[in-house]
């Protein structure tokens, strides 16, 4: 079992970020002659998948194929190796959010963004898929890749507002037929083209079409497919429907719709054929696109970040000073552990707790979205380190509380309708009559369909 310290390809681990169900990711870190430092994301894939020869030649034709691609607006995988039972790549190392939580925290906020920047991040999603599908391996003979998992959360935005295409897990190469069986799906759903739905042969044009998509959700802020299960989505993503993004947001030029509507089509023949070809006719159609730049991408993924941070730091802050949180102070014995592991080689611990110098705060990242995410600075750390949890204590005295106003509420509700019943019965057994001029006439009730109480007839009384 990996743990933080080791090293792993010539990097020390520091920090590990996310495990998934294929995989965990870490950050490592090597140190040089002078003060030099590499940081790198360490993916170590779990031992039960390479346990067999059919799991290891997976994980090894992802690396080789992911190794030929060398453009930037791909993450570059730097190294392959083994260590004992344990494999694992070594990837380039990008401090930012995913394209998946810039939509979130813009959807949170009702901000949009303007349709020439829109255009302008997907033109650099389809460069980057052009070079993946002419990738070539080493003798230059063509690989035919195609990516089948082109989603919001493979799409990295760098700090710099540079975008990175990652993830060729599940990516279709010559050479590697066993990835794809006949029948079978793979990848996300909400994005993936019809014949890939159907689980039919795919290639390059059903990574332009999940590329469209990708634009429509970033030009309506909504889901492009939205169902309640997986078997609803199969059956939208196989229709083909397609709704004009301008019905949910006015004034998308007609050029761009009509660039969308032939490559959301439901026949792959109507495409463009290559993701470069896509990436002109956006241009043209939006041709401001071409002016955009990192910057101002950056600006905005900064200003959406920091806005999010803010609304965690209210929450911390307003739940601790409520009284129904209190600071964990203790460090567990993993921290313990780790920080007794970094006080014998000299270096400062992976997440100081709060008050506590680090000379190497900017030096690691956080996870998010399933991707290497934004580097904390050191207050951040510090309010990270504090983070409030729940005490058992006030727990109890709220379930406690919450059980006696539920009682107070069910005596209230019996007495509402023990009256009720008492004013409705006759009383002395009596009939209920009415006299007016000497003669008594009785009371008949009816129900006012208009309202939801009973009218007594012949008299203005409500009951």
């Amino acid at each position: 079992m990996i743990r933080i310290g080791e090293v792993v390809g010539g990097y020390e681990l520091v920090a590990k970020r996310k495990e998934g169900g294929m995989a965990a990711l870490y950050v490592g870190r090597r140190v040089g002659l002078g003060g030099f430092t590499k940081e790198a994301a360490v993916k170590i894939v779990h031992e039960r998948l390479t346990s067999t020869e059919a799991g290891i030649q997976m994980f090894l034709d992802e690396a080789r194929v992911a190794a030929r691609i060398d453009h930037p607006n791909v993450v570059h995988t730097y190294d392959v190796g083994q260590v004992g039972s344990t494999f694992y790549l070594v990837m380039e190392y990008v401090r930012g959010h995913s394209l998946a939580e810039l939509l979130r925290s813009l959807v949170s906020r009702g901000t949009q963004l303007p349709v020439e920047l829109a255009v302008w991040i997907v033109a650099q999603i389809l460069a980057g898929l052009e070079a993946a599908h002419h990738a070539t391996d080493i003798d230059g003979v063509p690989l035919e890749v195609v990516h089948r998992d082109v989603s919001p959360a493979n799409v990295l935005i760098a700090d710099s507002g540079h975008i990175k295409l990652i993830d060729f897990g599940i990516a279709q190469a010559a050479g590697r037929p066993g990835h794809h069986v006949e029948g079978t799906i793979r990848g996300k759903i909400r994005y993936m083209s019809p014949e890939q739905a159907l689980g039919q042969a795919v290639d390059r044009r059903t990574d332009v079409y999940s590329a469209a998509v990708l634009l429509w959700e970033l030009l309506t802020l909504r889901r492009f497919r939205n169902a309640a299960s997986e078997d609803a989505l199969l059956r939208q993503a196989i229709s083909g429907h397609y709704t004009p993004p301008s019905r949910h947001r006015p004034g998308v030029p007609q050029a761009l719709e009509g660039t969308l509507k032939r490559t959301l089509s439901i026949d792959p023949s109507k495409r463009p054929f290559t993701a470069e070809s896509f990436r002109r006719a956006l241009l043209a159609a939006v041709p401001e696109a071409a002016s955009q730049s990192p910057n101002k991408l950056a600006r905005i993924l900064s200003e959406a970040m920091e806005q999010e941070g803010a609304k965690l730091h209210r929450f911390k802050e307003f739940a601790t000073q409520s009284g129904e949180v209190e600071h964990d102070s203790a460090p567990t014995l993993t921290e313990s552990n780790q920080q007794a592991v970094h006080a014998q080689r000299g270096r400062p611990t992976d997440w100081p707790r709060a008050g506590t110098p680090d000379p190497n705060c900017s030096g690691l990242s956080r996870l998010g979205g399933g991707v290497l995410a934004q580097a904390p600075t050191c207050s951040e750390r510090a309010e990270v380190s504090r983070m409030p949890m729940v005490h058992a204590e006030h727990v109890r005295r709220t379930v406690k509380w919450l059980g006696l106003l539920f009682v107070c509420l069910g005596l209230t509700t019996s007495a509402t309708a023990a009256s009720i019943f008492w004013l409705r019965m006759p009383h002395s057994g009596k009939t209920q009559t009415r006299t007016e001029l000497g003669v008594e006439h009785p009371v008949v009730r009816h129900v006012d369909s208009s309202k939801n109480f009973t009218l007594l007839e012949g008299t203005d009384t409500q009951r």
